[in-house]
């Protein structure tokens, strides 16, 4: 039975990480928004690869980040901070500057706009955990 439900969670967890993966390919294809940390959507990552780049990007269509919320594990408590562009502030450096080891970061709520028509949408979080 423990084999059993294993091999059911192993499955669900691929099927999983390739629809992920098809969505994120899909986006690239047909133009819908992919917004990234330098090319990257979330996973393992060295602090001073967090500590190199400033901002959040988008590609596909002409969308730009309007606003994300930035919440992290790195210091004792839950600490979340809302920034009103894709630019990090100072606070939000300072913060993954303080990152430990196996601390998670999330840049969640990320709100994107059309250009054109002003519209907004959402786009989904970017974690990582730092190696």
């Amino acid at each position: 039975m423990k084999q059993q439900l294993l091999l059911i969670f192993v499955f669900i967890a691929v099927v999983a990480n390739c629809t992920i993966a098809q969505k994120q390919n899909d986006n690239k294809v047909s133009g819908y928004p992919l917004v990234s940390f330098d090319g990257s959507i979330g996973g393992n990552i060295a602090k001073a690869d967090l500590l190199k780049v400033d901002s959040l990007t988008v590609t596909g269509g002409d969308f730009s980040i309007f606003s994300f919320t930035f919440t992290t594990t790195a210091v004792e408590n839950l600490t979340e901070i809302s920034s009103s562009s894709c630019k990090f502030s100072p606070e939000i450096k300072n913060l993954i500057a303080s990152a430990k080891l196996g601390s998670k970061v999330f840049f969640e709520n990320i709100i994107l706009i059309h250009n054109p028509t002003k519209s907004t949408m959402h786009a989904p979080a970017i974690i990582f955990t730092v190696e």
